[in-house]
């Protein structure tokens, strides 16, 4: 996937996205991961969040590596959430947070474009790659990845989208 980014073959194809079942689908791929850890995981999803205007196949890819990396850098025993929510702008928030080793401010700039922290190293194995697919991704659908958290304090990954404003349509599987 990161080769057809860098290739500029990969395009965004925004349809009407139901957020809920892309963040369900990556967290059931990824449960046998977060159960062998002993990890609680939640979804959270307000019963009437709109759709939003994505790609949805995108936007999988997006989910399953930052649903994957928190369970990677959560100790056993810890607590992975993902979801969305409404900013106050009418926008949805997608997010997902974790109780894992965190990551410095310093370093926040630096893991988008395929570097590994010293701590990430000794956490966990990886090449570095997803969360620049990540960034890559957002940034074709207009919006950033937003870091917050510290060393020691988990992180929480998030990122807005606009709602569908379209025709109904079918939602994609």
């Amino acid at each position: 996937d990161l080769g057809l980014i860098e290739s500029g073959r990969f395009t965004v194809r925004p349809h009407r996205a139901d957020l809920g079942r892309v963040l369900a689908g990556a967290a059931k791929a990824l449960q046998p991961l977060y159960e062998r850890k002993g990890l609680s995981f939640a979804l959270e999803l307000p019963a009437d969040a709109p759709a939003a205007k994505a790609d949805h196949e995108a936007l999988v890819m997006v989910a399953t590596n930052l649903i994957g990396n928190a369970v990677k850098y959560t100790p056993e025993g810890g607590r992975v959430s993902a979801g969305v929510s409404l900013d106050t702008d009418g926008r949805l928030r997608v997010f997902v947070a974790d109780t894992g080793i965190g990551i410095a401010p310093a370093d926040r700039e630096a893991i988008l474009t395929g570097h590994r922290t010293e701590e990430g190293r000794q956490a966990a194995a990886g090449f570095g790659v997803g969360l620049m697919l990540v960034k890559r991704i957002l940034d074709a659908h207009g919006t950033a990845l937003e870091i917050e958290g510290g060393p020691g304090m988990g992180s929480r990954f998030s990122f807005v989208l606009p709602r569908w404003d379209g025709p109904e349509e079918k939602l994609l599987a």
